[in-house]
């Protein structure tokens, strides 16, 4: 028997009224590891036989168990019989259950893959963590990752997590015989139109999902190039692009694990922003993200193709310079800003104290006469 302080605990457990004993009726509970289920030898409709029939208890029976969470380890990617054209593919996996706030420095999640196994393996904090895997071969591709307290694999049946995908062979470039493009598109704003290029192919260049949104050119300059160049936003056989631009504006991350890449398909990235972390080109400093990318564009003089902040004519640079007025010139686009912890405007407003700067902007000019 049990208390009907006990009972109303029971019942916070969402079992509904319908399985809860009626007044005056005894209840018995039995202890056991299975899920919580209520068992009861009557229905509803034999309790009220039984009871017009004078029989005054009817008794219920219910198996208790305490609600276990159990270490485990999930694959969150790649998922269960996706299909992939990438060469490149991201293990990510999650540890919850009791116990994962206090693995300790010798856990570690061994990863196997086809059967090999890759590494050392890796400490399990963070508990949610992705690492890439390189050069992945075409064909069945198996991912196991298996939870370790040193050498020894811990026990549970959570404690290894699989996967099977499929590594496909990228699907080419398919020709039409014609032009405009065989699929939806929608062109940049500054782009040539499909009848200026006379008929000849162009190379076609996506700018992804928005992520230049400052970038814009003359039509010309595609028509002048040695492969004419046609500039779209969006495009449905995405196969057929030649190149594929990624920006560090808007928020726009890179190409996903998933996103096929064909072999004649080039993929740039280009920013010239800070890459200091909390920057928008704080992605240049990470290998593993620029590992995706055939060609990199940066102000970096180690990129594939330096973008300097130059005048729009290039003579400008062979042009000797002015006599000097002052012995520090100060260029900036914006106000306001932070490179790393320093706000630059403060740094140079307390450097102007104590040497002559000529700021090129006109709010640093009027910062200068605030100061002076």
């Amino acid at each position: 028997m049990i208390s009907s302080s006990f009972r109303d605990i029971f019942r916070s457990f969402s079992l509904s009224d319908a399985l809860l004993p009626v007044v005056g009726v005894a209840t018995e509970f039995k202890a056991s590891n299975d899920i919580m289920v209520p068992e009861t030898p009557h229905t509803w409709f034999e309790k009220q036989k039984l009871e017009r029939d004078g029989i005054g208890i009817i008794r219920e029976h219910y198996r208790l168990s305490l609600i276990s969470n159990p270490l485990r380890i999930e694959l969150v990617d790649p998922v269960h019989g996706r299909n992939t054209t990438r060469g490149s593919i991201a293990v990510t996996f999650r540890i919850s259950g009791s116990g994962s706030d206090s693995l300790g420095s010798e856990c570690r999640v061994r990863l196997v893959v086809n059967g090999q196994r890759i590494g050392a393996g890796m400490p399990c904090e963070p508990l949610e963590q992705s690492n890439k895997l390189q050069g992945i071969p075409l064909g069945p591709v198996k991912v196991q990752v298996q939870l370790y307290n040193g050498d020894s694999p811990f026990s549970g049946e959570f404690t290894t997590a699989r996967s099977l995908s499929t590594r496909l062979q990228p699907q080419e470039r398919v020709e039409s015989g014609a032009w405009p493009l065989r699929c939806s598109v929608t062109p940049h704003a500054d782009s040539p139109q499909p009848s200026q290029f006379n008929r000849k192919s162009p190379l076609v260049l996506i700018i992804w999902k928005q992520s230049i949104p400052w970038w814009h050119f003359k039509p010309q300059m595609c028509l002048d190039c040695t492969n004419p160049i046609y500039v779209v936003e969006d495009l449905e056989c995405i196969e057929e692009a030649d190149l594929i631009v990624w920006g560090c504006w808007n928020g726009v991350p890179g190409p996903s694990a998933a996103m096929p890449k064909p072999q004649h398909q080039k993929w740039i990235y280009f920013c010239l922003e800070s890459t200091m972390e909390g920057h928008l080109g704080q992605l240049l400093g990470h290998e593993s993200f620029l590992e995706d990318f055939d060609l990199i564009s940066s102000f970096q003089l180690n990129s594939s193709f330096p973008r300097l902040y130059t005048p729009p004519d290039p003579n400008l640079l062979f042009t000797p310079p002015r006599e000097k007025k002052r012995k520090v010139a100060w260029v900036a686009s914006h106000c306001g800003r932070h490179n790393g912890n320093i706000l630059r405007d403060a740094y140079v407003s307390e450097l102007m104290k104590y040497i002559e700067v000529n700021p090129i902007s006109l709010f640093h000019k009027l910062m200068l006469l605030m100061i002076f």
